[in-house]
């Protein structure tokens, strides 16, 4: 599965289950995500980084309209210093 960037995704790894979307490209075996908090779709876990996250443990998955992923990533790049570098060229990735 290809993944883009900004891509909704679930993340799945035993019984552990977790929400989010593709931030950035970590080399060729890793993606950087963000991830929502449990119950909580739109409010980000964390705002100071992505996480690394293996392809092999994401699929592509739906949690929330389109505009809270844009006014989200909208945030995050109005003050890259607080909240960590996100984005990069719009390429597939994974």
């Amino acid at each position: 599965m290809k993944l883009k960037l900004y891509d909704q995704i679930k993340f799945t790894q035993g019984d552990r289950v977790e929400y989010g979307f593709v931030s950035g490209l970590w080399g060729a075996n890793g993606i950087f995500c963000r991830y929502w908090v449990n119950g909580q779709p739109g409010k980000l876990r964390t705002l100071a980084n992505s996480e690394r996250t293996y392809p092999e443990d994401l699929v592509r998955y739906k949690s929330v309209p389109k505009e809270t992923i844009e006014k989200v990533v909208k945030r995050l790049k109005s003050n890259p210093e607080k909240y960590g570098p996100i984005g990069g060229d719009n390429k597939w990735l994974g």
